[in-house]
């Protein structure tokens, strides 16, 4: 679901105090593609022609300015020394960088140059969609959510991933070793709109890799408490709301030796458990069945 609010009254007034905002649309991925949502919203003011599906409800937002930053932090969470005060108290304000990604024109351009005074290897991921409807081992798989890890082997299955995740939540933890997305309510073509940041480890070698973990996310109260989930073949509860319906993997360095950053359509193992030494499993291999396959594995 989603609700539009505009940033700019005008051309040199922002909009702060926006509140009640609605009406609240529901997103039907299969459906609406984010291309022609993109186009419908582009004609905001005469969105309520095309009979989107609304959903009862409304939202409050406020946006309050601050005269002082107070403690600063950089895009990597660390703080600023010369703004940090002697005793910190609960209402200590703290303001956060934001990191400029700036396009390779740009560096051309004298007026972007700057020392570089501190190391940065940060590695950011955005989980477009997954594509889930026309595999047949999970059936019920629809309330779908992935997990982000950094791992840096697939010789053990059960090995913990990297710590080197930034958290989103309140916790105390700075870094975590993963990150789950929402869930799409009944949806087995969900778009994920997630930005998940990555302390890379100085070192990487051809070991190092993202896993993604896509789970089924049980909304029946009754079947959570009889201990159902997604049936499929093979299947594994992670606990009685969660289950493991898929997995898929990128290795951080490509073939040339750099860090892979670019746009990628992986494949999804439609397995409730990881096979090992999986890094070495690809899609021609399952074809040609040259790879012992696992029970309960399809591509």
């Amino acid at each position: 679901m989603y609700i539009l609010m505009p940033l700019f009254l005008s051309e040199d007034e922002v909009n702060v105090h926006c509140t009640d905002l609605g009406p609240i649309y529901r997103q039907e991925r299969e459906k609406l593609t984010d291309t022609e949502l993109i186009k419908i919203l582009s004609d905001f003011k005469n969105i309520g022609r095309h009979k989107l599906q609304t959903i009862p409800g409304s939202l409050n937002v406020s946006i309050i300015g601050s005269a002082t930053p107070g403690v600063i932090f950089t895009p990597s969470y660390l703080p600023v020394k010369s703004t940090v005060p002697r005793q910190l108290t609960p209402d200590t304000q703290a303001s956060l960088e934001v990191r400029e990604f700036l396009s390779l024109d740009s560096y051309d351009s004298f007026s972007h140059c700057s020392p570089h005074i501190s190391h940065i290897n940060h590695f950011y991921v955005y989980p477009v969609s997954l594509k889930y409807d026309t595999q047949k081992s999970f059936p019920k798989a629809r309330n779908i959510a992935v997990t982000i890890e950094v791992r840096d082997n697939d010789t053990d299955r059960y090995t913990r991933p990297l710590k080197v995740i930034y958290s989103k939540s309140s916790s105390d933890e700075l870094l975590v070793d993963s990150v789950t997305t929402p869930v799409l309510y009944h949806c087995t073509y969900p778009s994920f709109y997630d930005e998940i940041k990555i302390q890379l480890p100085t070192r990487i070698n051809r070991r190092h890799h993202l896993l993604f973990t896509f789970k089924h996310i049980s909304c029946d109260i009754q079947k959570i408490a009889k201990g159902g989930g997604a049936s499929g073949r093979g299947s594994v509860k992670h606990n009685s709301i969660e289950t493991i319906v898929g997995y898929s993997w990128l290795p951080l360095l490509g073939n040339d030796g750099r860090i892979n950053s670019e746009s990628l359509l992986l494949p999804v193992l439609a397995a409730a458990e990881l096979p090992p030494a999986y890094l070495s499993i690809t899609r021609k291999d399952l074809e040609k069945k040259e790879f012992p396959i696992p029970d309960g594995v399809k591509w």
